[in-house]
């Protein structure tokens, strides 16, 4: 039997004994005549008094205990709580200026709610100091994107007068030679070689101009497969006869872009494959493999990615920060204006899409392009 039960039979027990006793009472005041009941109730007069004075003490103690039950022992309960959430300082305040429960959760309630102010003011001041960094960090990466284009500007400036600078020397030398007495085949020999070193000019001016002035056609469905196969059934163009292809291209690769972009960006990429790939001795091949496929499906972000890889030297780890830079170039003086892999990194941004040039295990280099696909439904 629990602490409950027990207190519930006692006031039972209690209340019953009254009762017989308030009975018995009665039934004398009712059978014997005033006299007799008199002195009956005289002669119990004390015991009655004791056990009503008994009783009234043991309901009050029980009602007592049943009170603080219910009503001090949670507010003790709250006031330590709350006390939890004050600091010692705070928490001596609230004990020596209040002595019982009511009064001290009355303070700890006050401070808690000035706790809550003051904590209030912080969370202000904190979002404030946050968005004036946010500001500040915004305006410091304006004046970053700035000085980068700014030096991207200078890098243009740099390469267009290191590749126009050394045709033009090589011109003019030709010309000084032509002041001199030469035979009429030495003087058409150097006028050959001026025109050439023009034409080398005019094709870097003319490259500029397609990157200064290429604006994307309105965005149309690609299948960028159509796009491969039609620039790998040129034969001359990726494939000698030294020259292996392999290819892996998969059906219906759509994407949303420019076709001639697209077109243009692949060819830049086989065009550098080709020249790359190992043209040794006899029984020696170069291997261009042309990949591509669906990537990302089940992530829910599909792209389509397409792997041109070679089996050449592979790309050199001083070169390979600073290869789609323009005017940068790892082939022979002549061999190349450096804005092939510059123009593919600027037509694949455009498209939504990346593009890296890295080493594969087995040698040779890969260019991976992934570029976002359309839902197939």
């Amino acid at each position: 039997m629990n602490g409950l039960n027990f207190r519930i039979a006692l006031l039972l027990a209690v209340l019953l004994v009254s009762a017989q006793l308030l009975a018995t009472a009665v039934v004398l005041v009712l059978v014997l005549d005033a006299r007799s009941a008199a002195t009956v109730l005289g002669t119990l007069g004390a015991p009655l008094v004791m056990f009503g004075l008994l009783t009234t003490g043991v309901l009050t103690g029980i009602g007592v205990r049943r009170v603080a039950r219910i009503t001090v022992e949670p507010l003790a309960r709250l006031v330590a709580a709350g006390a939890a959430q004050l600091d010692d300082d705070e928490l001596l305040k609230t004990r020596q200026s209040d002595a019982n429960e009511l009064s001290r959760l009355s303070s700890t309630l006050h401070s808690m709610m000035l706790r809550i102010e003051l904590d209030r003011r912080r969370l202000r001041e904190t979002v404030s100091s946050l968005e004036h960094a946010n500001a500040e960090l915004k305006a410091a990466q304006s004046e970053m994107i700035e000085a980068e284009k700014l030096a991207a500007v200078g890098r243009l400036a740099a390469g267009l007068a290191h590749e126009v600078g050394n045709p033009l020397g090589i011109i003019q030398g030709y010309l000084e030679l032509l002041d001199d007495e030469q035979s009429a085949d030495r003087r058409l020999e150097f006028s050959t070689h001026a025109r050439q070193e023009l034409a080398r000019i005019d094709t870097l001016l003319a490259k500029l101009r397609d990157v200064a002035s290429h604006k994307p056609a309105a965005p149309q469905p690609v299948f960028v497969d159509e796009v491969l196969r039609e620039l790998l059934a040129v034969p001359l163009l990726v494939k000698p006869a030294h020259i292996n292809l392999l290819t892996d291209i998969g059906e219906n690769l759509l994407v949303n872009g420019d076709p001639e972009a697209l077109r243009q960006l692949f060819l830049n990429c086989l065009l550098n494959a080709r020249d790359a790939v190992a043209t040794g001795g006899a029984g020696v091949f170069g291997e261009i493999s042309v990949r591509a496929g669906y990537e990302g499906a089940d992530a829910g972000e599909p792209v389509v990615v397409v792997e041109i890889g070679d089996n050449g030297d592979g790309v050199d780890e001083a070169a390979a920060p600073h290869l789609f830079e323009p005017f940068f170039t790892t082939k022979p003086p002549g061999a190349g204006t450096g804005l092939g892999l510059y123009v593919c990194r600027l037509l694949v941004a455009a498209h939504g899409g990346a593009i890296t040039l890295t080493n594969q295990p087995g040698g040779g280099a890969i260019a991976r392009i992934t570029l976002p696909a359309v839902e197939r439904r």
